[in-house]
């Protein structure tokens, strides 16, 4: 009997854990056996996570130097063979997922560099991938993220660019969204030497989304920075401040890492202390900053989720080869609820696998943050679910699953048993959590929960809140 592709492919995963070793005594406790899975695709440079197909789990799409590939998720953490999408694809560098164009479904936007555009990908609304156009972004463009930045409700491109040559800063394009879909190159605003990592969030506290760009070259004496753009609230920006960090610094997020309510930066590089924390000052200044060895030199790429549970966020680190220090590994810091980070295990890759960019997110639908990242030189993506959830009885994505069945459908079924529990006697719900779907916090439902669940059946209201 011919093994099937799930078997092959979990065999696979086995084989190539067993070619792993841990720093650590034993295998980290946080995390299952990590499981390969083929990305149909050579050189992988970027991974997104995406619910595709409107089965609110989340897929991946991966930039590779064959096109986009996409693996659908089975909802249990396991995905499918790949599927590739070339279209006007000609190399792409890095993708973001966002809904587009504005009918309720992810998206795509692709950097392409050649031949320096971003492609824009539209869903089908059946998890196909649509070609739509191509747009100018910049002088080798490295870098994009999607979201509102001129608060018109529709997610916009931000763009790095490094091309601005020796000695010159490059930029960060923005290319304003109609809302439909369609995008118009608005302005470029200049960031630092070699801008190589984007992220979008609101830093200042003013509710609109600044911007945040790593530079892997000198700034000044051999001087490294991150810069950040402050929104003035239109779409346009101030110009960039700079802030020291590490050694040719290649990935830039941002997260509350210190309990305070406002965004910090988390920047890896390529030194001895390849991670560089900046706290913000609640006004999106950076003036306090720690350094951290985590793993070791040449920190590729870093992801920042609450890992071991404890509602503080922590750091994944992907670190790449180094013929000096070792090969590459995922590596994790543990936050300790103020900011200080303590180096968790370290999870040891074959030397071949130069470029292991790290993602997380919910991929088995628990609640907790589960990681994944591609493995370059064999052409693979692999997956490492967390076993620390679940948490609470709220069964992921969402709530509103009042009558709890197993299928954690969403129906006519759910609004029936909800107003009969407040209306007729009826059964009190298993998971209160489920029938919050405002997200208030309420211990019992109450009628704006009914109100919010009739408009999002019925009237194309906004879907429950999130589980925590």
């Amino acid at each position: 009997m011919k093994p099937s592709l799930r078997t092959m492919n979990v065999a696979m995963g086995l084989l190539f854990f067993l070619s792993m070793t841990y720093n650590a005594a034993a295998a980290d406790p946080l995390f299952d056996l990590a499981v390969s899975h083929p990305t149909g695709g050579a050189l992988a440079t970027d991974l997104s996570l995406v619910d595709i197909d409107g089965d609110w789990d989340k897929d991946l799409a991966i930039a590779t130097l064959s096109g986009v590939s996409v693996l659908k998720n089975d909802g249990t953490g396991y995905f499918g063979l790949p599927q590739i999408y070339q279209h006007d694809l000609i190399r792409p560098r890095a993708l973001f997922s966002a809904d587009l164009d504005g009918d309720g479904d992810n998206d795509l936007a692709v950097v392409n560099d050649p031949p320096n555009t971003v492609s824009v990908l539209l869903n089908d609304g059946t998890g196909g991938l649509v070609y739509d156009a191509s747009y100018n972004a910049g002088d080798r463009p490295v870098d994009i993220f999607c979201t509102d930045l001129d608060g018109n409700g529709s997610n916009d491109l931000a763009v790095a660019s490094c091309g601005g040559g020796l000695g010159t800063p490059d930029s960060v394009w923005i290319l304003t969204n109609d809302g439909t879909g369609t995008f118009s190159e608005d302005a470029s605003y200049a960031t630092g030497m070699g801008s190589n990592s984007l992220y979008s969030i609101d830093l200042s506290g003013d509710g609109h989304n600044d911007l945040a760009v790593a530079n892997s070259h000198w700034y000044s004496d051999s001087v490294y920075t991150v810069s950040v753009l402050i929104s003035n609230g239109d779409g346009s920006f101030a110009p960039a401040t700079q802030y020291q960090v590490g050694t040719e610094p290649l990935s830039v997020v941002s997260a509350d890492v210190d309990g305070d309510g406002d965004n910090d930066l988390i920047v890896s590089a390529q030194s001895p202390d390849n991670v560089t924390i900046l706290l913000n000052d609640g006004l999106g200044g950076f003036s306090n900053t720690e350094s951290y060895s985590i793993g070791f030199v040449r920190g590729i790429s870093v992801s920042v989720a609450d890992y071991d549970g404890d509602g503080d966020n922590d750091l994944a680190v992907g670190n790449w080869r180094d013929y000096l220090y070792g090969d590459p590994n995922i590596s994790f810091g543990f936050n300790d609820g103020s900011g200080t980070f303590l180096l968790g295990d370290s999870l040891s890759l074959p030397g071949n696998q130069f470029y292991p960019v790290v993602i997380s997110g919910d991929l088995d639908g628990d609640c907790d943050h589960d990681v994944a990242f591609v493995n370059q030189r064999d052409d693979s993506v692999s997956v490492m679910l967390n076993t620390t959830g679940p948490y609470g009885c709220c069964m992921c994505p969402i709530r509103g699953n009042i009558n709890y069945d197993p299928a954690d459908a969403i129906d006519i079924s759910d609004l029936v048993y909800l107003v009969s529990y407040m209306f007729s006697g009826g059964s009190e719900p298993a998971c209160m959590e489920e029938a919050n779907l405002n997200g208030d916090g309420s211990a019992v439902p109450d009628i704006s929960d009914l109100v919010y669940l009739v408009s999002y059946m019925f009237s194309g209201g906004p879907p429950p809140v999130p589980c925590q």
